[in-house]
């Protein structure tokens, strides 16, 4: 005696698995961000990145060391930490409609 039951096969589906529904176009509003908003991201973000490229380029052009260490604490620290301030100060469930 099998424990395994023999289940026929079926060729066809019993009913329609594709029932025709009818296209409709999703209405996705624009995502609208405030200027405010945005130009407090990039001051925010642009500042670290640019001290952290002078020092590095410093630290090429004149074949020295000791522009590395501002490079990486003025560069890519400060970054890392503005973007945590600005994520946690940031209100991502409102919309700019009311401003």
């Amino acid at each position: 005696m099998s424990a395994v039951a023999e289940t026929p096969i079926r060729t066809e589906a019993p009913f329609d698995l594709l029932p025709h529904l009818a296209l409709v176009e999703a209405a996705v509003p624009e995502p609208q961000f405030s200027s405010h908003e945005m130009h407090r991201w990039a001051l925010v973000l642009l500042a670290p990145f640019v001290v952290g490229a002078v020092f590095f380029g410093l630290a090429i052009g004149l074949d020295a060391e000791w522009p590395v260490a501002p490079a990486f604490l003025l560069g890519p620290l400060v970054m890392i930490s503005a973007y945590i301030y600005l994520s946690l100060g940031s209100e991502a469930n409102t919309t700019s409609e009311g401003v």
